[in-house]
C-alpha cells in the first residue's frame, strides 16, 4: 500500500451568523488552517488503527473483529446518499460508550462507518494505520469535524480506487511552499505566518495571490470526484452532528467562498463566488467555550418576544452578507484600498448588530479593543458567546505589525493565527525529491 497524505481546510463564517437560522443569507469561506491525514500500511497485517492526537484518541481493531461486526451488512444497504441508521446503531453498540455521546465518541463511530462503507470492497477488509492531526482549533466553530470527514472520505476513496486515478496520478500542476523558515506549527499559542504559495506549471511560475475559478485541488479531482467526496463527508457529518447544514463539508471539499441560505422547504440555496482572491486574515481564539445550541435558543427567545425589533436586525445582518459578496466579486477583478475599506466597515457594522442580539462576550470585547488600538476592525465568527473572532488584513500588512498585535493579544491569554481564506479545498500532498508538498505546514504529530 502506498502512503496517502491528504488535507482539508476549515471554514470561516464572514457574515450571517444567527440570521441564517431565520432564512437569511450567510457568507462563508474556506480557512487555510487544515486537518492532515496520513494513511500507511499496518505493521501487523491484521490490525486497523485510528489515531487522533488532537482529541487523545488511539484505537486498534483486528480485521477479524471488524468482519464479525459487519457480517450482516449487505452491499445494497450502503450508499453515499443516505445514512444507514441501523449500521450506526450496530457500531455504537460495538464501541460500548457509556452515557452521553460526545463528539469524540462519534468521531470513532464515523471512522468505523466510513471504513465499512468505503474501505471494505468485495469482502476485503484492509489493514492500515490512519492518523489525522490538525492545525485547526478543535470545537471552536471552524469546521474541524468537516475537515476530518472530508480528509477521511478522500483517503478511503483513493485507497479503494473509487476516484479518477488518472487525475490523481498524473496531475501536472503542483502547489509548492516557498516559505524558507516555518519550523513551528499553527497550533501553538503564538502568531503563525501562513505560507505563500506558488502555482507551478510546465510553462510558467507565478505567485498565486488570486485563486483560479478552479482551485488547485481540481488538478487532482474531477467535479465528479469532489461530489462523491462531499456526499460521503456529509454522511460522516450526520453521524457526528445529527442535522448539519452541509455548508462545512462543502467548503472543506471545494474551497473558495459561498453564500448559503436555508429554505423552509427543500434543499438550501448555495451559490459559489467565482475568482475571488485569497484574503489574509488574523484569527483570534478567545479560549472561551460556548454552547451553540444555547446561544441560538437565547436569540430565538428574544426574537419571539420582540419580533419587530429583531426582524430588522436580522435583515441588516443579511445585508452585510450581500454587500460583502458584491465587494468580493469586485475584488475578483481588482483590489483597491476603497474596496478593502468597505469590507472593514461592514465588519464593524455587523459586530454591533451581533452585540445587539446578545451573542457578544467580555473577552470578545477585549479582543475588539486591542485590535482597535492597532486600527483593525474585527468581529466574532460562528455562534459567539466566546469562540473565535477575525480581522481582515491588507496585503501590505507587515510581519512586525502583526507581531506587535499578537504580543498584545497573547498578554490577555488569547491564541492567534495569521492565515488566509478562500483557498483550496481537499488536497493530495504528493512526494517529490523525498519531501511532501507543503510539508513545512504539516503538524509535527502527523509523523510521531
Amino acid at each position: 500500500m502506498d502512503e496517502i497524505i491528504v488535507s482539508a481546510p476549515g471554514k470561516l463564517i464572514l457574515h450571517g451568523e444567527h440570521a441564517v437560522v431565520y432564512g437569511k443569507v450567510a457568507l462563508a469561506t474556506s480557512l487555510n488552517l487544515r486537518s492532515y491525514l496520513r494513511l500507511t500500511s499496518s505493521v501487523d497485517e491484521d490490525n486497523v488503527s485510528l489515531s487522533l492526537p488532537d482529541i487523545n484518541i488511539k484505537k486498534t481493531w483486528t480485521t477479524e473483529s471488524l468482519q464479525n461486526l459487519f457480517k450482516d451488512v449487505h452491499v445494497d444497504e450502503i450508499s453515499q446518499n443516505c445514512l444507514n441508521e441501523s449500521l450506526v446503531d450496530v457500531i455504537k453498540e460495538f464501541t460500548e460508550f457509556k452515557d452521553e455521546w460526545t463528539t469524540r465518541d462519534l468521531a470513532i463511530v464515523s471512522f468505523l462507518y466510513m471504513y465499512r462503507c468505503i474501505a471494505v470492497t468485495d469482502g476485503h477488509y484492509p489493514a492500515f494505520n490512519l492518523k489525522i492531526a490538525s492545525s485547526l482549533p478543535i470545537s471552536a466553530g471552524l469546521g474541524s469535524s468537516a475537515a476530518f470527514s472530508v480528509a477521511m472520505a478522500t483517503a478511503f476513496l483513493i485507497l479503494t480506487k473509487k476516484l479518477n486515478a488518472e487525475n490523481i496520478k498524473h496531475n501536472t500542476t503542483e502547489i509548492i511552499d516557498i516559505t524558507e523558515n516555518n519550523d513551528d506549527t499553527p497550533s501553538q499559542k503564538k502568531l503563525k505566518l501562513d505560507t505563500e504559495f506558488v502555482k507551478k506549471s510546465s510553462n510558467s511560475v507565478k505567485i498565486s495571490s488570486k485563486q483560479d475559478d478552479d482551485h488547485a485541488n481540481r488538478n487532482h479531482f474531477s467535479d465528479q470526484d469532489l461530489d462523491l467526496i462531499n456526499q460521503w463527508a456529509f454522511i460522516s457529518e450526520k453521524i457526528i452532528h445529527g442535522t448539519p447544514s452541509g455548508v462545512d463539508n462543502s467548503l472543506s471539499t471545494n474551497g473558495g467562498f459561498i453564500t448559503y441560505q436555508k429554505k423552509l422547504q427543500g434543499v438550501p440555496k448555495i451559490e459559489k463566488l467565482q475568482g475571488v482572491p485569497n484574503i489574509r486574515v488574523l484569527l483570534i481564539n478567545s479560549m472561551v467555550p460556548r454552547s451553540t445550541k444555547a446561544l441560538v435558543a437565547g436569540v430565538r427567545q428574544k426574537y419571539d418576544k420582540f419580533p419587530s425589533v429583531f426582524g430588522p436586525i436580522m435583515d441588516s445582518i443579511e445585508s452585510t452578507s450581500l454587500q460583502s459578496k458584491k465587494i468580493l466579486e469586485q475584488l475578483a477583478m481588482t483590489e483597491t484600498p476603497e474596496l478593502m475599506k468597505s469590507l472593514e466597515e461592514l465588519i464593524k457594522i455587523n459586530r454591533c448588530l451581533l452585540d445587539a442580539i446578545g451573542v457578544g462576550h467580555k473577552d470578545l470585547d477585549q479582543i475588539y479593543r486591542v485590535l482597535q488600538t492597532h486600527g483593525l476592525p474585527c468581529k466574532l465568527t460562528g455562534a459567539g458567546g466566546g469562540g473565535c473572532a477575525f480581522a481582515i488584513l491588507r496585503q501590505d500588512t507587515s510581519e512586525d505589525f502583526l507581531k506587535e498585535i499578537t504580543k498584545d493579544l497573547s498578554s490577555h491569554g488569547y491564541q492567534c493565527w495569521e492565515t488566509s481564506i478562500g483557498g483550496a479545498g481537499v488536497t493530495i500532498h504528493k512526494k517529490a525529491d523525498g519531501q511532501y508538498q507543503n510539508e513545512a505546514q504539516f503538524p509535527k504529530t502527523l509523523f510521531d
